[in-house]
Order: C-alpha cells, then sequence, then structure tokens
C-alpha cells in the first residue's frame, strides 16, 4: 500500500527501506553463519543501484546524496 500510494519521494524512502532491510538481513544471518547473508547482499546491492538511479542529479541535493550514496556503494 505505501507504494502505491507514493510520489516519487516516497519511492526513494520505499527503496531506501528495502536497501535497509535486506542489510539487516544480510548482518543478522552473517552473526548466525548463515549462507544466507550472501543472497541479502545481492539483493541489498540491486536495490541500492535502483535507489540511486531514482535521485535526480539534476538538482543540488541529489548530487550531494548520490555520492554519498556512491561512497556506500563502493566501500
Amino acid at each position: 500500500l505505501r507504494t502505491t500510494n507514493s510520489n516519487h519521494s516516497g519511492l526513494i524512502l520505499v527503496l531506501f527501506d528495502v536497501v535497509k532491510v535486506y542489510a539487516t538481513d544480510a548482518m543478522t544471518a552473517y552473526q548466525n553463519n548463515d549462507g544466507e547473508y550472501i543472497k541479502n547482499i545481492r539483493l541489498a546491492k540491486k536495490a541500492h543501484n535502483e535507489l540511486m538511479s531514482a535521485i535526480n542529479p539534476a538538482d543540488e541535493l541529489g548530487r550531494k546524496v548520490l555520492k554519498i550514496f556512491r561512497f556506500i556503494y563502493t566501500t
């Protein structure tokens, strides 16, 4: 329901939530020696890429956010 009722900014927030959930699931699986953490890392990266593509690089805030996300993605 949250996705269907959202504007562009809302979609970005939903994507951010998805990245957070996959990353948290990956950390939990890793701590429990569960091999599923690799799958969750891949899913988090895919969602992160989608999130980056949803941000508008034409405005100043968008450029700043993209810089932060690129840093996160490459580390």
